[in-house]
């Protein structure tokens, strides 16, 4: 299940704020628990999660890149439509509204 309500510790974005300081533009970040990878990129500003699912764990890197002025991206190209916005459409972009619409009932 996925916890929309996760609020992150001040250590978690310390963490991730480390993470992105150590990584160098265009650099990789694999996470084990999930088998996600993910893609830095420090002139965009923006994480963008190639290979994974849309879980709990992108959730809460999500809001940890959030709350640093970087974006978390999901590279799939599938997801449906419901999810993405008129105002997203096409963009890869996805907002907490949108996910919480789709995991809310999971």
């Amino acid at each position: 299940m996925i916890d929309i309500y996760w609020k992150p510790r001040p250590s978690d974005i310390d963490w991730t704020a480390n993470l992105i300081r150590g990584l160098k533009h265009g650099g990789t970040w694999v996470i084990p628990m999930n088998g996600s990878i993910w893609q830095l990129d420090k002139e965009k500003k923006t994480f963008i999660c190639t290979v994974g699912a849309l879980d709990d764990m992108f959730w809460k890197v999500y809001v940890c890149c959030k709350a640093l002025g970087y974006r978390a991206l999901h590279a799939d190209s599938t997801m449906q439509a419901s999810i993405i916005s008129a105002e997203t459409a096409g963009t890869g972009k996805y907002t907490e509204n949108h996910y919480a619409q789709k995991y809310q009932n999971n």
